[in-house]
């Protein structure tokens, strides 16, 4: 005997989870969506890796995290890039600008 109350209250919860106050809706908060823009070879011989993106292009993500060199801070297409933290596999970036509600960020490794 198959359990047909959960393909009834499944959607009805949905929905209901769709109701609440703040749910995105006209004038509610809005998610932005990080984009995934691969890895790029460095000009000092490194490598920028996971390269995400949010309300920023990924040509232009590609070109910031091109720029770094393993410094702590740098600017590179009008964002500041600024150096997070070590982790396994590289130091981490994130790079945003005043006025900017996303950014770039990525993992860096030495040559």
């Amino acid at each position: 005997m198959r359990n047909t109350r959960a393909r009834v209250v499944l959607p009805a919860v949905i929905a209901g989870l769709a109701c609440l106050p703040g749910a995105a809706t006209a004038g509610g908060p809005v998610a932005h969506q990080s984009i995934q823009c691969g890895s790029v070879s460095t000009k000092s011989g490194g490598e920028s890796r996971y390269i995400n993106a949010i309300s920023v292009r990924c040509s232009k993500a590609r070109k910031v995290a091109k720029g770094a060199r393993g410094q702590k801070k740098y600017k590179s297409s009008k964002l500041t890039c600024k150096r997070k933290g070590k982790t396994i596999s590289g130091v981490s970036y994130n790079c945003t600008r005043r006025g900017l509600k996303g950014g770039v960020g990525f993992i860096y490794v030495k040559p």
